[in-house]
């Protein structure tokens, strides 16, 4: 399948929030962007998900797309951290870090917890679209079971969170809650057309009404380690705000902050991994010159360290891909999107 480049763009944009979230942004800044920046990446899986191949090849597909990166990446940033910062403390934390990499339990040194809430997600959803299709033989059937069944997976994602307040092993109740929005990815992707058609007037309200909402989100809103606030509230905004943000990214494709962005979504892993080093550095530099400001600094940080890690970024992509899960290097694409 050949790159989309609004895609890549998608992606891009997103990353940069990811980083941002490293860079100790004050609250304000979170309650904007917590509803969507993390929940879009499991859109894009939903819009890219295919169940063409048998249930075998697709797992090994997942498996070197996202368990090679969770353990390499994940153990190299587990390693690094050994070397560079009070090597004697967390080596002796060390075994409880590794088994919290293989365990992957939400907040217990989950080491790159995305990949694996990703790889469970995508597990589920390839249940639930071999189910929906074995059920009926109608495409708006097929569709509304779909979306019924990730529907019952997120509110029992929900009641394992908030009612029985266990953390499962590799991230699944997480994942389940996330498998609405690889669903949502998928059928947008159905739909897109019929979508992109649409008035874009509304979208002016969702974007003012998500600002106004935003507002209304409580303190510890922090999707990693499972905390929503008020749940129906987070999933108002992060529905509120998924078409304004795709609608601006296709139109950035079109802009010259495209080749930017490309990079960026073309390297995300790489950036999820290492992007908190550079944080550590940074703040230390600022705290010696006496600034305090994390208006300003988190901002800064964010894209200083999209900056800096550009270069060992494009080395893993071009000579290292496998790292990041690729066979082989991103072709650059010209001209129209194409899949």
């Amino acid at each position: 399948m050949r790159r989309i480049l609004w895609l890549d763009n998608l992606k891009g944009f997103l990353i940069l929030f990811v980083l941002l979230s490293h860079s100790l942004p004050p609250l304000c800044y979170r309650h904007f962007f917590t509803p969507f920046f993390l929940t879009m990446f499991f859109f894009v899986s939903g819009y890219t998900f295919s169940i063409q191949d048998r249930f075998f090849v697709f797992l090994r597909k997942k498996c070197r797309r996202l368990l090679l990166p969770l353990f390499f990446l994940g153990g190299t940033r587990l390693l690094a951290s050994i070397v560079l910062f009070d090597s004697g403390k967390r080596l002796s934390m060390f075994p409880r870090r590794l088994a919290g990499l293989f365990l992957q339990r939400s907040g217990i040194y989950d080491e790159m917890w995305f990949l694996s809430c990703l790889f469970v997600s995508c597990m589920i959803f390839y249940g639930i679209l071999t189910a929906a299709s074995r059920i009926t033989d109608t495409r708006g059937s097929e569709h509304r079971l779909i979306f019924l069944f990730s529907s019952v997976c997120l509110l029992l994602g929900f009641f394992i969170i908030y009612a029985l307040k266990i953390k499962l092993p590799w991230e699944t109740e997480l994942a389940l809650v996330m498998t609405e929005y690889t669903a949502l990815g998928y059928l947008y992707r159905q739909y897109e057309a019929v979508v992109d058609a649409w008035k874009k007037t509304p979208l002016l309200f969702c974007c003012v009404f998500y600002a106004f909402l935003t507002f209304r989100l409580e303190d510890d809103t922090d999707i990693h380690m499972e905390t929503f606030g008020n749940p129906f509230l987070f999933l108002l905004l992060s529905f509120l705000i998924t078409l304004p943000v795709l609608y601006l990214c296709k139109a950035l494709s079109k802009t010259r902050l495209h080749g930017i962005l490309s990079f960026l979504g073309q390297n995300t892993l790489f950036y999820f991994a290492f992007g908190g080093f550079i944080r550590i550095f940074f703040y230390a530099a600022t705290d010696r010159f006496g600034f305090h400001n994390p208006y300003l600094l988190s901002i800064l940080c964010a894209l200083i360290t999209a900056a800096l890690m550009a270069v060992p970024a494009q080395i893993v992509h071009t000579y290292f891909p496998w790292m990041i899960g690729l066979s082989k290097p991103a072709e650059k694409q010209k001209g129209k999107e194409t899949v």
